[in-house]
């Protein structure tokens, strides 16, 4: 308080009140850690008795996704003349993205395409997992889909069923192509792979070549049947 009145007031690095707004980093703030970057302490010592609030305001780490439910980024304490005030932050963060897929479809003719679900089986290390596009007499020639997928590992996407269109190539997504930045530079909070697919329309009655059959199981997922015949 001053003259009697509450006011605000920013605590500097060297633990010296401030008129002015601060924000202290881990890098220029005399930030410590102990475990190799998991945990970091900043200690202020012979500060002024007073309550203090501190919130953290960059929490984004590039190529994670943040958990805002389980994480803690405000704390309040009291520092007074015979007890010290602590304030913990607890920042959790998820090594996850998402995949947005794209499927066109080249030679797109109205009518040609009605009531048809193209399915795609996207597996990696320990995950699998199906997603698909259908388009319709109103349908543009693209659609997009996503689902959420792990970070950090190697994904193989492959279309299992493809109707009357020509099966596209499988293609392989990387560790690396994991999109962590809008195209201000902003890094997402949602991270993101992107992959697409382009078909061209099997007219003939008389190609021969396998045919993808495909029927959702009750349980959600996907039986997948294949014969090799002509695609009327």
């Amino acid at each position: 308080t001053e003259d009697g009145k509450e006011v605000t007031k920013w605590l500097d690095k060297d633990g010296n009140l401030s008129d002015e707004r601060v924000e202290l980093t881990i890098k220029e703030g005399g930030f410590v850690t102990e475990d190799g970057g998991k945990t970091y302490t900043k200690t202020f010592e012979n500060i002024a008795t007073g309550d203090y609030k501190v919130t953290e305001t960059n929490y984004m780490i590039e190529g994670y996704k943040f958990d805002s439910e389980h994480s803690v980024t405000e704390a309040e304490t009291t520092v007074t003349k015979n007890e010290d005030g602590a304030a913990d932050l607890t920042d959790v963060y998820d090594r996850t993205g998402k995949l947005k897929l794209t499927k066109s479809i080249e030679e797109f003719v109205d009518g040609e395409h009605e009531n048809t679900t193209l399915v795609f089986k996207v597996t990696g290390e320990d995950f699998e997992e199906y997603m698909s596009v259908s388009f319709n007499a109103d349908s543009d020639k693209s659609q997009t889909t996503e689902i959420e997928v792990p970070a950090g590992i190697e994904l193989k996407v492959e279309e299992v069923y493809s109707g009357n269109y020509k099966p596209a190539e499988p293609k392989t997504i990387k560790p690396t192509d994991l999109i962590t930045r809008d195209d201000a530079g902003n890094i997402l909070d949602e991270p993101y792979y992107e992959v697409s697919f382009e078909n061209k329309l099997v007219r003939s009655n008389h190609t021969k070549g396998i045919i993808n059959k495909y029927t959702e199981d009750a349980g959600g997922g996907f039986t997948i049947k294949e014969r090799v015949g002509n695609d009327d």
